[in-house]
């Protein structure tokens, strides 16, 4: 056993001395935190005690040096926690805001209303096909295309989901709540078009040889709708991820998007939340699979182009987030 004190406290009394086969401590020398059941247990003792307690082998070796000092390893150990589930996923700010206010968390799963982004390079097989005897180089292109578009998603208050070979899935409207995710998502897409010439100069910069890739272009497709929202995965390893009928509508969408000769497609539950003046302009009407009657498709009215409502829609986007 152990016999432990503070040492700003009043000396221990000779009565109350240890035995032969029990140690005096410091508790204000002790820097780690609790981990055991048996640690925690000792600590509750300890405070109960006023700072006077005995406690097992094992426990004294974990015991954090006072009540301050736990409460601050707890707010570390929780940053450090949040920032390793988000960090990868979310723009920092959004990571700090989830930091302040853990309780906006809700990693088990729940129900959300999002809009579901998917985004793919076009023509992929034929580039991979190129650049077979090249691997590298092809990962190379894969990330300087991914790369941009991912930091626009986060630009626009927007989580990354997953990497999916040559396309990336993002939603927006959580792990923050965000009433406007319909605005930001679209807007996000249209970021997505503008960028592509930069990213292609940039490609091409890089890459200037006898065996120079076309142009690239992308599709995308974005849809809104209730999703399960969570940690999936198994206890080894997991992401945060989204799962439903409208993700699956998103995923359907890029591959359409390319059958209507447009770069972006847009569900009707998502248009429904654009403002009037962004002007969506309807494509198609399809049978959707789970859906009653026909889903209406749209695109933007200049699709690749920023027009002056989607300009500042964009700027306020990038101003909240």
């Amino acid at each position: 056993m152990v016999l432990a004190y503070q040492s700003s406290a009043t000396r221990v009394p000779a009565t109350t001395a240890p035995r032969p086969s029990a140690t005096v401590i410091d508790l204000n020398a002790r820097r780690r935190p609790c981990h055991s059941p048996e640690a925690r247990d000792a600590c509750a003792k300890r405070a109960q005690s006023g700072g006077l307690g005995l406690f097992t082998d094992e426990a004294q070796f974990d015991l954090p040096a006072c009540a301050p000092a736990a409460a601050l390893w707890a707010e570390q150990r929780r940053r450090r926690e949040i920032q390793r589930a988000f960090g990868q996923y979310v723009s920092p700010d959004v990571v700090e805001r989830l930091v302040a206010h853990p309780e906006l968390l809700s990693l088990g799963g729940e129900t959300r209303e999002l809009t579901v982004l998917f985004a793919d390079i076009r023509g992929f097989t034929a580039i991979s096909e190129r650049l077979k005897d090249d691997p590298q180089r092809l990962n190379q292109v894969i990330n300087a295309v991914l790369g941009p578009l991912s930091d626009i998603v986060m630009d626009h208050g927007g989580t990354i989901d997953k990497y999916i070979g040559d396309s990336v899935m993002a939603f927006w409207g959580a792990p923050l709540a965000d009433p406007d995710h319909a605005r930001n998502a679209v807007a996000a897409a249209q970021a997505m078009l503008v960028a592509m010439d930069g990213i292609n100069a940039s490609l091409d910069a890089s890459f200037c040889d006898e065996r120079a890739l076309p142009p690239i272009r992308i599709g995308i497709g974005v849809n809104t709708g209730d999703c399960v929202v969570g940690n999936i995965g198994s206890q080894r390893h997991f992401n945060y991820s989204a799962l439903g009928d409208p993700v699956n509508v998103a995923s359907r969408l890029v591959g359409l998007s390319k059958v209507y000769g447009v770069s972006l497609l847009i569900g009707e539950s998502t248009a429904s939340r654009l403002p009037a003046e962004l002007a969506p302009r309807e494509v198609d009407r399809i049978a959707v699979r789970g859906r009653v009657g026909p889903q209406a498709l749209f695109t933007l009215s200049e699709p690749g182009a920023v027009t002056p409502g989607w300009a500042a829609l964009g700027g306020a986007a990038r101003a909240r987030h």
